[in-house]
């Protein structure tokens, strides 16, 4: 008939290639009329519901028996989309009989093929509020495997349709992940409560739109006002966070379920005799313009310029379509910036045809120096970044402005999800582990935002210094959110501001993102010292909310139904994974397999433990393999198998590159054979460190500020104590050597201060590993070879000699720029003396205060 069906993309409806924003209200369950039976008003009455429905700026109804096909095609003329719920009402344990199943099968099979096609039909929900306790005695996967079916059933009848599970807080923690939309009825009538419970349920629906079913007050318990006051908050919410839509309960209160006609509610926009009540009129001023963009249905008080800045390194073959993406924003006040990071791929050309954006281009300088080019060059107040293989949604920056609009953020950041693929191994590859993502602390506050999806406010990141360049492909991102939180900055998330990332197209060049990721993780644990684990992994505060993210733990995650499964809001508490599963993953447990089989070359009894060991780090990558969600067409055994294998291959790819950074260490500046101030001679350094007298009250945190712009200043990269150490800051000097300083203060009377910092040399990881394979080989050649092996071990005297020697001029190096610190401050070098004795005659020591 010439009408599009609706179709999703991302956490959106859209019909053709404009937004389709669900506004709808419930329709029924009615009387049976007296023609055929069917739960509907006659055919006259339901024309002239669906013409006030109009009217009053709907576009869907919601009904909750199947319709009569009149009843579609009445709904078609008013250019209305029916979702279709189909009822099944054996809630008992149908599981247990297959006569009982069968009936539900045939039920759902019968519904959908007497529709199947029909133009008005927007979709499916296979049924609605499942009770607490039926789950609980079922078991979460058995009603969720029992959904998925259903839905089967659906697509193979009418493959064209969206098909879903009307869900609700009782049972949060249902999620078939077969459904194409995440549907929820919810009541709640606190605007603070619903709103952060809305960015909950936008978080656990992943990438897939999150649709609002139910949402009502009654009239009866509550004043007509005062319903009219909810709904319009309510939809003005649902919009500004980003979600798909909200279905309104109900169009009318007339009312009938379960053979009797309930007259104790009033849930309608219209009353039995169809006369508006005030919620009519106000829903009806914020539906009626559903086909214009959101910005211009609700706008922002005060919308900020924006300064948008894609960095193009040799992305030719996606630069366009992003560029064209940004010429499409509905948004008024913004500019683009592009930074050509030195291509060499054409993609020069392309930029020159390109009008309305500023062009700056540099030497191949890497990411981080690109971004800081595009910050200096900003005019808006707000600075957002995407890269040049992404494309924007069309409210994207609105999400972003709104979100800095309703909160004292620093930085705002929205989710990036992948197109569809075109092709089998770009799903599995999309579907693969290590894609960018974001981390969150709440709901709405985040830890990490990615850098192709990200803003802040200019004046931020000017103050803290931009990104850094030692970041020349990824983990500038990650390192500026920490700086950020760090020093108390807020992040925020906002699920609407969305961009499709393309993921890598190839197996090689995912492992080569992989590795890149791994090097600059390494790099990040230079600098962020107390944010990763003893095994050199990321130690994430908040959550990774990755789709179907429960089903990628070996452990299923617990449930508090609360007493006799009574809680209204229920959900999922994840476990901790274990430690050993982390072990079969990592590179150690990669090495002990290796040595495994070529011992085994040797002595064939080491491969038993080596198929052991190989056992072992295949469970977790079968676990994700076969559950993680993978686009419908492509989901076949083969594509699960190589799945599986780039999720054993992943760790590796990343985990191996870590190391190695980590173990070669941070390049440090070189250090000049002999000292070159006064801090180094015999009368003011000592084994212990440096002491600084004040005879203005010099604070002990001033100085440790001195000593870091010090060792930024000589290029040394260093951690600081995130109050869980025993030291104030950890310097990386070198592959074999580290250095602590410890720093203390002695209060002398008059105002007088003895700063002491404590210089403490620490062998590298790498040092401590070439010492245990040292330690190794000494035992394994006196075993075989004796006193030759004796003398060879004595000949590597002069290397120990030169590893400690190394480490002296290290620490004289720390020592001579504490020194420089302290100056720069107004502070005296002094010679270290015993503690509690006086640095100078005139003074008492504190011990003589009296």
């Amino acid at each position: 008939m010439g009408v599009a069906r609706i179709q999703v993309r991302a956490k959106f409806f859209f019909e053709d290639e404009r937004k389709f924003p669900i506004q709808g209200v419930s329709y029924g369950p009615f009387a049976p009329r007296s023609t055929d039976g069917v739960p509907f008003p006659e055919p006259a009455a339901v024309r002239d519901d669906f013409s006030r429905m109009k009217e009053c700026g709907c576009n869907l109804i919601r009904v909750y028996h199947i319709p009569p096909i009149d009843l579609l095609d009445s709904a078609l003329d008013q250019g209305l989309r029916v979702l279709v719920t189909i009822p099944w009402v054996e809630r008992t344990l149908f599981w247990k009989d297959r006569r009982v199943l069968r009936k539900i099968q045939d039920h759902v099979r019968t519904s959908v093929r007497e529709r199947a096609g029909h133009p008005a039909i927007f979709a499916y929900l296979i049924d609605n509020e499942i009770p607490p306790d039926l789950v609980r005695w079922a078991g979460v996967r058995r009603i969720e495997r029992h959904l998925d079916a259903l839905i089967g059933l659906v697509r193979e009848v009418d493959p064209e349709t969206l098909v879903s599970y009307a869900n609700y807080p009782p049972t949060e923690y249902l999620c078939p992940p077969s459904v194409d939309f995440v549907s929820f009825n919810l009541y709640l009538h606190r605007p603070k409560d619903l709103r952060a419970y809305l960015a909950r349920l936008q978080n656990l629906s992943g990438e897939k739109p999150l649709l609002i079913t139910e949402f009502g007050m009654d009239t009866r318990r509550h004043r007509e006002a005062e319903q009219a006051d909810l709904l319009a908050s309510h939809v003005e919410t649902v919009f500004e966070l980003g979600l798909a839509g909200t279905i309104l309960f109900s169009w009318t209160d007339e009312w009938f379920t379960g053979g009797l006609e309930i007259t104790d509610w009033a849930f309608g926009l219209v009353r039995k005799d169809r006369s508006p009540k005030p919620s009519f009129h106000r829903v009806q001023s914020l539906f009626r313009s559903w086909e214009e963009p959101i910005v211009r249905r609700f706008p922002l008080r005060n919308p900020p310029k924006i300064s948008v800045v894609v960095c193009n390194f040799n992305g030719q073959k996606y630069l366009g379509n992003c560029l064209r993406s940004l010429e499409r924003l509905h948004y008024s006040d913004f500019e683009v910036i592009v930074v050509d990071d030195g291509s060499t791929d054409g993609s020069g050309k392309l930029l020159e045809t390109m009008e309305g954006i500023r062009i700056i281009r540099q030497e191949n300088l890497g990411l981080a120096v690109a971004r800081n080019r595009g910050i200096a060059a900003a005019r808006g107040e707000i600075v957002a970044f995407t890269d040049a293989d992404c494309i924007v949604d069309r409210d994207w920056l609105y999400f972003l402005a709104k979100a800095f609009e309703s909160g004292d953020l620093a930085g705002v950041g929205g989710p990036n999800i992948a197109p569809p693929p075109a092709t089998a191994l770009q799903a599995t590859v999309a579907a693969a582990p290590g894609a960018p993502a974001h981390v969150l602390l709440t709901d709405q506050l985040a830890e990490h935002l990615p850098g192709c999806n990200m803003a802040f406010r200019r004046a931020v990141l000017e103050a803290i210094g931009g990104f850094l360049p030692d970041f020349r492909v990824a983990g500038d991102d990650v390192d500026l959110c920490w700086r950020l939180l760090d020093r108390g900055h807020l992040l925020g998330f906002a699920p609407g501001a969305l961009v499709w990332h393309h993921r890598r197209s190839t197996v090689s060049a995912y492992l080569r993102q992989q590795v890149g990721y791994g090097k600059a993780e390494g790099l990040l644990r230079f600098r962020h010292l107390s944010r990763f684990r003893s095994m050199g992994a990321a130690s994430w505060k908040g959550r990774i909310y990755p789709p179907s993210s429960s089903r990628l733990s070996l452990f299923p995650p617990l449930v508090y139904h609360a007493p006799f499964a009574g809680g209204f809001f229920q959900c999922l508490y994840s476990r901790p994974e274990p430690f050993w599963l982390a072990a079969v993953s990592s590179e150690e447990w990669l090495a002990l397999l290796l040595l495994s089989v070529l011992l085994g070359l040797r002595w064939p009894a080491f491969f038993a433990p080596a198929l052991l060991l190989l056992s072992a780090s295949l469970v977790p990558a079968a676990v994700y393999g076969l559950r993680t969600e993978m686009a419908r067409p492509f989901a076949s055994g083969p594509h699960r198998l190589l799945l599986v294998a780039l999720a054993f291959l992943q760790p590796l790819a990343r985990g191996i590159p870590r190391r190695l950074t980590w173990l070669l260490g941070k390049p440090a500046p070189p250090c000049p054979d002999a000292p070159t101030a006064a801090c180094t001679t015999k009368e003011t350094f000592s084994r212990e460190g440096v002491a600084l007298w004040s005879e203005s009250g010099a604070e002990r945190l001033e100085l440790l500020d001195r000593i870091q712009s010090v060792l930024a200043e000589n290029r040394y990269a260093y951690a600081l104590d995130s109050g869980w150490d025993d030291w104030d800051i950890h310097v990386f000097a070198g592959p074999w050597w580290n250095v602590r300083l410890r720093t203390l203060t002695e209060v002398y009377p008059q105002g007088k201060r003895l700063l002491r910092v404590g210089i403490f040399l620490r062998p590298s990881p790498l040092a401590v590993l070439a010492w245990i394979f040292g330690f190794f080989a000494v035992i394994a050649g006196l075993a075989a070879f004796g006193r030759p092996a004796l003398l060879c071990l004595l000949g590597g005297a002069p290397a120990v000699i030169l590893w400690v020697r190394e480490g002296l001029r290290i620490r004289h190096r720390i020592a001579e720029l504490a020194g420089k610190a302290g100056q720069r401050l107004g502070l005296v070098l002094v010679p270290w003396l015993p503690f509690g004795s006086r640095p100078d005659s005139s003074f008492d020591s504190p011990h003589e205060k009296g």
